[in-house]
């Protein structure tokens, strides 16, 4: 089913279990508070909702540059608020995106729903060069391990809320 989340959710009061919106895609919506106010209500008591912002403090947003190609297509341009998308030709397409802090996401929930976690992620491996991705060697277990201690200290190029239905 599509549907325009901003216009509403779908479904009847209570009736899901989980609600996501991943990979940043909470940041893509203009009215975020309606979105969420929504998950609230289709949820049930006890039902969890994952939602995913952009970081705006993420280490990705804190260099200018790198002398190599990140292992991203896509960046948040904080000065435009929007996401810059590098398209295979080289073109580049802005789409609405804002970024958030961790502490704008944490003050977005209430009323029904506990925020019962708040982490960034991926850090490091966000800015690193493409070819330390390919198939062959997967990523390196140490990058994956410095990513999860840096992901409590607001770094990663998204921020997870996870919030509980009370």
């Amino acid at each position: 089913e599509e549907a325009d989340v901003e216009q509403g959710i779908p479904m009847d009061d209570g009736a899901a279990t989980l609600v996501i919106m991943n990979e940043g895609t909470a940041g893509d919506v203009r009215n975020i508070e309606r979105v969420i106010e929504e998950t609230r209500r289709v949820l049930r008591p006890g039902g969890r909702a994952l939602f995913s912002f952009y970081n705006y403090e993420a280490l990705l947003y804190r260099q200018p540059c790198y002398p190599y190609e990140t292992s991203l297509a896509a960046g948040i341009n904080l000065d435009r608020q929007c996401l810059d998308v590098c398209a295979p030709t080289g073109r580049i397409f802005q789409i609405h995106a804002k970024p958030y802090t961790v502490e704008e996401v944490k003050r977005l929930f209430g009323e029904g729903l506990d925020l019962v976690e708040v982490s960034t992620y991926p850090t490091t491996i966000a800015i690193q060069a493409n070819d330390l991705f390919e198939v062959s060697h997967g990523v390196p277990a140490e990058l994956v391990a410095i990513d999860r201690e840096m992901s409590a200290m607001n770094y990663g190029a998204y921020i997870v809320a996870v919030a509980k239905r009370r």
